[in-house]
């Protein structure tokens, strides 16, 4: 019987130069070309108008113009209340990234496109390496010799990149939000393409080796995300913390001085690389906000200073912070099950403050269905790879909780929106990947030494379920999107945006509180 995991070589002569089979090569590509212009439809509300006004649309041009000028700080008209005022100047406290992208059209001396273009991009480019991740995985574990040539495993792997994910969220609308983000689930999708060839080999029970190379570049995504979207960045900087201590368990010739060795020299460079990501994270911040160690001073904060005041959500804020653990179990809840009805009671119960719930309020149970379901099989063969093979499973189980941590850190936050459910995609992806393995990857058969797939006994009987829950996420993947655009925050139309503090966005003098903290 051949291993799991191998591959021989007229399988490997059958595969197409991105590491699928035929089939599964033409879903993979078909998806995304229907998927890319049906996303370009959804963010441009079906005129494919790419120039057209977001919310606060203007800020990461003038966040790259200040760049170019040596200066950090932008004019307050284009970012209303989302800014910090410190000391007469207002700056963005969201990351560098998206603004750093345009700076090649503005040095060339050409007017920098819109963030409709940019979103779109980076969604259809991050549900792209997140299929392409899943399909790998699949066909890595499961050779194509041993499966139906009927692009089993790439139509299941389009429908949780393309439609039960955050990718089709994030095109519902390009505001200021929602460019960061996909920045970061660009990075994520790339570390989890990169290491899917280690994720298949584990799976099959082999315990994988990273090269250097591969390392080096998931260090320099993770120190990238983290310039985009620094909740999602701390899933990431675990996992490569993690990858460069794994490198002790890979066998050399020389005892625990080599391995010792041998860890350090591989590790090198990919520490170097996160090292200066953080150093120039936490340079920015001290030259924004006086603090290497703040995200910005709530005191300074626009809402604070313009809309709220000392409301009780504020009040929350300067008295628990920003993150509180014990908000983790009333935000679980909401963020799972959408029942609004019980985060209020909770929250008092458990005595975390004032928080903000914010419409649409759908639960992961709905929008993110198959890829849910696929988790918890996930979940239970990653446990039952812990008794069985426990060296592989300590692996895989490390990645899992590494990408938990980006989870766990929403979930104590003091809000509950939409976006948010975004940190806890890529370890929900990487348990539902486990999971396709484990219902449609290699199944022995009673006779014979034979390896078939599930996919050909058990993918055609659960069809009609499976597609039953793709169409119920589907749908709540579409009432979000349609509440979404129908919010004066994402409507596209700045000028009844909440984040204006004046006629045409300028700042009413009346309007400005005492950024002591006392209203």
């Amino acid at each position: 019987m051949m291993a799991a995991g191998s591959m021989t070589a007229p399988a490997e002569a059958n595969l197409s130069p991105i590491g699928l089979s035929r089939p599964d090569t033409l879903v993979f590509v078909c998806f995304c070309l229907v998927g890319s212009l049906a996303y370009l439809a959804v963010l441009t509300n079906g005129t494919f108008d790419l120039d057209a006004r977001e919310t606060l649309d203007r800020a990461y041009d003038a966040y790259a113009r200040a760049l170019l000028a040596g200066r950090l700080d932008v004019s307050r008209d284009v970012i209303g209340n989302e800014g910090f005022y410190i000391d007469g100047k207002v700056y963005l406290y969201y990351g560098i990234l998206p603004a750093l992208l345009r700076l090649p059209f503005l040095l060339a001396n050409v007017e920098s496109p819109g963030p409709r273009l940019f979103v779109w991009i980076e969604a259809a480019a991050a549900a792209t390496l997140f299929h392409l991740t899943l399909a790998r995985i699949l066909s890595a574990v499961d050779p194509p010799v041993h499966k139906p040539a009927n692009g089993a495993f790439a139509l299941m792997a389009g429908i949780a990149a393309w439609i039960a994910s955050p990718c089709l969220l994030l095109v519902s609308n390009a505001s200021i939000y929602h460019e960061p983000i996909g920045v970061a689930l660009v990075c994520i999708g790339g570390v989890l393409l990169l290491l899917s060839g280690s994720i298949a080999s584990a799976l099959s029970g082999q315990l994988p080796q990273i090269s250097t190379a591969r390392l080096t570049a998931i260090a320099a995504l993770s120190g990238l995300s983290l310039h985009a979207r620094p909740p999602l960045a701390v899933g990431l900087f675990l996992l490569t913390g993690l990858l460069c201590l794994w490198t002790l368990a890979e066998a050399t010739q020389h005892g625990l001085r080599g391995r010792l060795l041998h860890a350090v020299c591989k590790s090198l460079l990919p520490g170097a690389m996160l090292a200066i990501a953080i150093a120039v994270f936490l340079f920015a911040n001290w030259l924004r906000f006086g603090d290497p160690m703040s995200a910005g001073p709530l005191k300074y904060y626009g809402y604070y200073l313009f809309l709220e005041g000392n409301s009780p959500r504020m009040q929350t804020f300067f008295e628990q912070g920003r993150f509180q653990l014990l908000r983790l179990i009333p935000n679980a809840l909401v963020h799972a099950l959408g029942v609004y009805q019980i985060h209020e009671p909770l929250t008092k119960l458990l005595r975390v403050g004032a928080m903000r719930l914010e419409s649409p309020i759908h639960g992961l149970l709905l929008i993110w269905a198959p890829v849910v379901i696929m988790s918890v099989f996930g979940t239970r063969h990653l446990v039952e790879l812990l008794r069985r093979r426990r060296r592989c499973g300590l692996w895989l189980a490390g990645i899992g909780l590494a990408l938990s941590a980006s989870l766990v850190i929403m979930l104590c936050y003091s809000t509950v929106t939409l976006r948010y459910k975004f940190e806890m995609w890529p370890a929900l992806f990487f348990l539902a990947a486990i999971g396709l393995v484990e219902r449609l990857g290699p199944s022995p058969q009673k006779s014979g030494n034979q390896t078939a797939s599930r996919a050909t006994i058990s993918f055609a009987p659960v069809s009609p379920a499976f597609i039953g829950i793709v169409v119920l996420a589907a749908f709540y993947s579409y009432r979000c999107i349609e509440q979404y655009k129908s919010m004066p925050l994402f409507n596209g139309d700045p000028a009844d945006s909440i984040f204006q503090t004046g006629p045409d966005g300028v700042i009413m003098p009346t309007t400005l509180r005492d950024v002591s903290g006392e209203s």
